[in-house]
């Protein structure tokens, strides 16, 4: 019995730290604030205000299906983010087939799924653009952009949006 109790403590011990790591993951793209859907090419605008003492992210979330394998696609967002405490401007991409002119590599997504059959790919994920806040008041937060798909890519759902 005092064996079994061990192996208990043992497993239970171990999961609580995955557990939490699971659940600050997922806490990081949580539920939409406000969002925007994003296509390929055209334009996004969010507006929002935010809470004092607290920080935000903006997110984009995409579903691109594209031919070959896992991230054999290009997403590129080319976005501004304006707060109190300045501007953000940057060009960030997923994907291997983004293009050299981007400010940033985003290598970390959440909530990602890939499927491919023969060749035919379909890939869902969410990463963040930028974190922004606390800030000392209540703050307007303003985002716009556009979102570029690579060239044998179709952009199926995008939507980008404050967390």
């Amino acid at each position: 019995m005092q064996k079994e109790a061990i192996i208990l403590i043992s497993i239970v011990a171990t999961m609580v730290p995955t557990l939490a790591f699971v659940m600050v993951a997922l806490r990081r793209v949580s539920s939409p604030l406000v969002s925007s859907a994003a296509g390929d090419g055209s334009e996004w605008r969010l507006t929002f205000l935010a809470r004092q003492g607290r920080k935000y992210r903006l997110c984009m979330r995409y579903e691109v299906v594209f031919e070959g394998g896992e991230d054999d696609f290009g997403l590129v967002v080319d976005y501004r983010c304006t707060t109190p405490q300045g501007e953000i401007r940057e060009r960030a991409g997923v994907g291997s087939v983004t293009p050299p002119e981007r400010d940033r590599y985003v290598g970390s997504s959440y909530k990602n799924s890939y499927t491919g059959v023969m060749g035919n790919s379909r890939q869902k994920a969410t990463f963040i653009l930028a974190t922004v806040g606390p800030f000392p008041g209540p703050a307007e937060l303003v985002a716009e952009g556009v979102v570029h798909v690579s060239s044998g890519a179709n952009l199926v759902n995008g939507t980008v949006y404050f967390c």
